[in-house]
């Protein structure tokens, strides 16, 4: 899935004139859905600092099992005599299946399970200030500063902040005006700052 810079990094984005009064505050009510709250905690992870983490962990587990059965197949190894066999072939597929697969079918229902108990019916604000994520239980808020990437894809804007769990706000909730004025937020809050720090899209058309 394919990334972009989105607000130009030397200038300042062009406000549009959305109806919303100058300065005030985005207020976006979230209603729980399990299914929706375990969708964008996965697809979260396909971004930002996490999933690149990710990635390289991917890469070590396949590096360790290549190296677990080579050192296996040597002289006097725990393995010796599978090279002439059909089961080399057979633990090769399954440690690449295992690596590749199972843990995230594993993390994707650990995510459905847990999501019910945590998950909350949210509150957000967008601001001049940052941003504002509240529960019954809490709320959090993140100023732009500590705010190091925006991405948005075909459903989510999701804030990253350092390797913290990134918080999402479903564009669904938003009404055209909101969306209109968020576009505008974050170009104003995005634009002059470096590449990595940039307002990203992801998989829109």
């Amino acid at each position: 899935m394919s990334s972009k810079d989105y607000a130009p990094a030397n200038q300042a984005a062009s406000p549009r004139n959305t109806g919303r009064e100058s300065g005030a505050p985005i207020l976006v009510r979230v209603p729980f859905s399990v299914e929706e709250e375990a969708r964008a905690i996965k697809e979260s992870l396909r971004h930002g600092k996490i999933a690149r983490y990710n990635q390289v962990l991917a890469v070590m587990a396949a590096t360790v099992g290549v190296i677990v059965l080579s050192l296996g197949l040597g002289k006097g190894g725990w393995a010796t005599g599978l090279e002439d066999s059909a089961w080399f072939f057979f633990l090769s597929i399954l440690w690449g299946t295992y690596t590749v697969f199972i843990p995230s079918r594993l993390f994707e229902h650990m995510v459905k399970r847990n999501v019910p108990r945590t998950a909350k019916p949210l509150l957000c604000e967008i601001a001049a200030d940052g941003v504002t994520f509240a529960t019954a239980t809490g709320a959090e808020h993140l100023t732009w500063d500590a705010i190091q990437e925006v991405v948005e894809t075909n459903d989510f804007f999701f804030f990253y902040a350092g390797l913290r769990p990134a918080k999402h706000i479903p564009k669904h909730a938003l009404s055209a005006e909101d969306l209109a004025g968020m576009y505008d937020l974050l170009g104003e809050r995005f634009a002059g700052r470096p590449a990595s720090l940039q307002l990203k899209e992801s998989g829109r058309e």
